[in-house]
């Protein structure tokens, strides 16, 4: 007897899918961004996120076979998804702010503000100390936004709506 899923169960394990895969191919930006942490601590960050990806991908695939301990797998994933960003984006917001005292990024800006038409150094109107300081200031709260928005906003509304989905009574029913 072959049982069929509905349309939501798909979607969400698919997304799930798309969201693991996604994390498992970006793990040198994970590497870049917790580059500061001590050898043994960025290792079992590296580690845990591995574990975690492939975990994710493992527990969807198995969610559109119907099987109730994969469902259960990525509600505990949604929820270490939660908690995760409780305690990560500190470390990714203290990331960001090393990226103003990098130098060889600094070096570069320097070079662009160099490689700038003369009359358009003119309408800038500021020297190449503030040019630099200022594409720093941009660059950083461009990161913060952006991964307040994503990392945070993304994570908790569809964790929510996970819960809030594969929870409901007949949804349940569909796993075996």
């Amino acid at each position: 007897m072959t049982q069929t899923r509905s349309r939501g169960i798909a979607i969400f394990a698919w997304a799930f899918i798309a969201v693991n895969a996604f994390g498992l191919l970006n793990i040198r930006g994970y590497y870049i961004t917790y580059s500061f942490l001590p050898r043994s601590a960025l290792i079992a960050v590296l580690l845990y996120a591995i574990a975690f990806f492939a975990c994710g991908i493992i527990a969807a695939v198995n969610v559109l076979r119907l099987k109730e301990w994969a469902r259960r797998l990525m509600l505990v994933m949604a929820l270490l998804g939660i908690v995760d960003n409780i305690i990560f984006v500190p470390l990714t917001h203290r990331s960001i702010q090393n990226v103003s005292a990098d130098q060889k990024l600094i070096e570069t800006l320097n070079e662009q503000y160099d490689k700038l038409p003369q009359d358009y150094r003119r309408k800038l109107a500021m020297s190449k100390e503030a040019y630099v300081d200022s594409m720093l200031k941009t660059a950083v709260f461009v990161a913060h936004l952006i991964t307040g928005i994503i990392e945070v906003g993304f994570t908790i509304i569809f964790g929510f709506l996970m819960f809030w989905y594969f929870l409901r009574r007949k949804v349940r029913e569909e796993f075996h």
